[in-house]
């Protein structure tokens, strides 16, 4: 799909970019949040817990470029918002 092909209501396009960017940024705090858990339950394990070294966390993504994807998605999303607005 290209530009050309997408149509989109001009007056609804600021709050749909917005709208875009929160979802990003929800997106990219979660990561945040898992990575954070992950650090703790490896700290766990250092220091003796919890009971069973095997009960690892599965991290949602399944990838470690999640980040990354986030990122390129908000370049994107900056690139065209000029040709869109």
């Amino acid at each position: 799909m290209k530009m050309a092909d997408i149509t989109v209501d001009q007056k609804q396009l600021p709050e749909q970019i917005r709208t875009i960017r929160h979802a990003l940024h929800i997106g990219l705090d979660s990561f945040g949040e898992v990575e954070r858990f992950f650090e703790h339950h490896d700290g766990l394990l250092r220091f003796g817990g919890p009971p069973d070294p095997l009960l690892r966390p599965i991290h949602p993504t399944g990838t470690s470029n999640s980040v990354s994807a986030f990122a390129a998605v908000l370049r994107e999303l900056d690139m065209i918002e000029p040709e869109l607005l």
